[in-house]
């Protein structure tokens, strides 16, 4: 069925080289999803105990953790990211 806000959880693994970029500017862009992904790390916020929208110059915001790692991934289980 259709993408359903606040229930749905859209994951991908971005393979290098395989359109990822493409579609996070779709998921951010498009729908104004928050992502979480390599670029939500890139603030030094790892030591902050809450989730934080991010807001960067390009229309896509990011949630502070890096799901691009071990850490992050569990970062974000102790952080509730994901019920």
């Amino acid at each position: 069925g259709p993408f359903q806000r606040g229930i749905d959880v859209p994951f991908y693994w971005h393979v290098p080289r395989s359109g990822g970029g493409t579609v996070n500017d779709i998921l951010g862009s498009c729908l104004h999803l928050t992502l979480a992904a390599d670029a939500g790390g890139s603030e030094g916020e790892s030591g902050v105990e809450m989730l934080k929208v991010l807001h960067f110059a390009h229309e896509v915001n990011y949630v502070n953790v890096d799901t691009s790692t071990l850490k992050g991934i569990q970062r974000a289980q102790d952080l509730n990211l994901v019920p």
